[in-house]
């Protein structure tokens, strides 16, 4: 893990907000460890909330590894006692999924209208399900560090150097940035598979640590696990037991989403927000850009350094 001293989309001052801790589950994926304390903190300029130390690129490998397959899902369980193998499969079950897939065919329709057959590569999507026929005679392909296996008609890249071998009219990277330490590095990633020509689609959740949803939720949750797990609730209960670091460890407003793609070089073709309509709630934020013609924002090695590796190494 890294301690920052910055906001890691736009390098402006930080303010430290709430004492967090790390879930138990988080904790002993990742460094088979007990929970343990963290900051959530959120930027002075942009608002960005985000949990402090950040977990780096092998961590989130360890975290990801396997995703929401059966070794995953058994030990997630063994700390949550809700996330059962019928819970684990309906989250991209395909009624919450229809859902996405129609709002992304309505946003993407006006912008690849022209563009005979686009080509779509889905970074960090999973099986490929969100864009597979999103638009008609469209190809599509997964870039994923989990190693799933895409869905029947979605190719599969495995490196960054295979997305870089072919032109896409259209990257999707959908609820993916809240889930990683250094949102700069991915959309670096991303510029370097683009072109001039190339849209790019950012996805996430809107939602806050503070909202009263969120809160009421994670104390049902905690009476769950004090009655099931008893050590495990004994684990947490401490400071921070309202502000657990799960997997979205980053929390975007519709201001800070367009920090992040401007920083990174992007000009914001269009931007919105809608409802997901599922049994959870909550909304979607998203923007569409292509890269800045007059480079403008265009992140200098000095600027990388500075949002991600301007930071104070942390063993826990």
């Amino acid at each position: 893990m890294k301690s920052v001293d910055c906001c890691v989309l736009c390098s402006e001052s930080i303010l430290h907000r709430k004492r967090g801790i790390v879930s138990p589950f988080l904790s002993r994926r990742i460094w088979n460890r007990s929970a343990m304390p963290i900051d959530l903190v959120q930027c002075r300029s942009c608002g960005f909330l985000f949990f402090n130390p950040r977990i780096e690129a092998d961590e989130e490998q360890r975290l990801y590894a396997g995703y929401r397959q059966e070794e995953y899902q058994q030990t997630r369980q063994s700390f949550e006692p809700w996330y059962t193998p019928k819970f684990n499969a309906s989250i991209s079950g395909s009624a919450l999924m229809e859902v996405r897939r129609q709002k992304l065919a309505a946003i993407l329709k006006t912008h690849l209208a022209g563009i005979p057959g686009p080509a779509i590569l889905d970074f960090g999507g999973g099986r490929g399900q969100l864009i597979r026929d999103i638009v008609p005679n469209s190809s599509g392909v997964i870039y994923d560090i989990s190693g799933t296996q895409p869905v029947e008609g979605i190719g599969v890249f495995r490196t960054l150097d295979e997305c870089r071998s072919r032109e896409f009219d259209l990257v999707v990277c959908s609820n993916v940035m809240e889930h990683v330490g250094f949102p700069r590095t991915i959309m670096d990633q991303i510029t370097s598979i683009a072109t001039p020509e190339t849209l790019l689609f950012v996805e996430v959740p809107c939602e806050s640590p503070f909202g009263v949803r969120l809160l009421v939720r994670r104390l049902i949750q905690y009476g769950i696990i004090a009655l099931v797990r008893p050590a495990v609730a004994l684990s947490v209960a401490r400071p921070g037991l309202l502000y657990p670091m799960h997997e979205h460890i980053n929390y975007f407003t519709s201001d800070s989403l367009k920090t992040l793609m401007v920083k990174s070089g992007w000009s914001i073709v269009a931007s919105g927000a809608y409802a997901l309509e599922s049994a959870l709630g909550g909304r979607a934020i998203w923007c569409i850009g292509r890269l800045a013609q007059d480079g403008s924002g265009l992140s200098t090695p000095a600027e990388v350094g500075q949002t991600s590796g301007d930071s104070k190494k942390l063993v826990f």
